[in-house]
């Protein structure tokens, strides 16, 4: 097998996995919160560590759904750019101005999504502890290792959008030389 078929086949492959989890994430997303049981294992440690008391009402269910759909979103806007990223390696394009815009932006996705935290922790501790009695209602805010990890993943991919336009740029340059 060339190294051409084997980006090919093996970014068809990643795609459809891509594409499949565009799908399943909010699906699991909405389950997750028609469902709701008050379990919080998949939300993030400091959220998953609230004190929260009773159920949660068919409206802060609601609300729980559209504060997860804060950085599900953003996710839902890399894994789409991630997906056209594998489209154009199945298609054997490496050095276009296509593949630039889709590193940057999954760089600059990924940048977002850490500022996304931001907002979802605090927001998320509201909806789970509003029901708490007075005075052990709470709004957290944090910062974890996996943020700090996606915040320089996020540069590192800006960087790497960069380089590739360079590259593409001195291929451009490569191809006009007889």
């Amino acid at each position: 097998m060339t190294i051409q078929q084997r980006i090919r086949i093996t970014s068809r492959i990643m795609r459809w996995i891509v594409l499949s989890l565009m799908v399943l994430i909010p699906v699991l997303n909405v389950l997750f919160w028609v469902t709701y049981d008050g379990q919080y294992a998949f939300l993030s440690q400091q959220i998953s560590n609230l004190p929260i008391h009773g159920e949660l009402s068919p409206l802060f269910r609601a609300f729980g759904f559209i504060v997860c759909f804060i950085p599900t979103g953003i996710i839902m806007a890399g894994l789409f750019h991630l997906s056209q990223l594998f489209k154009l390696y199945e298609g054997y394009h490496i050095f276009t101005d296509a593949n630039v815009r889709c590193y940057r932006r999954l760089g600059q996705i990924l940048i977002l999504w850490v500022f996304s935290t931001f907002l979802y922790d605090p927001l998320m501790s509201i909806v789970l502890t509003y029901n708490n009695p007075p005075g052990q209602r709470m709004i957290q805010i944090g910062f974890e290792s996996v943020d700090l990890t996606a915040l320089l993943i996020g540069v590192v991919v800006l960087i790497v959008s960069w380089v590739m336009q360079a590259a593409k740029q001195l291929k451009d340059e490569q191809d006009l030389t007889i």
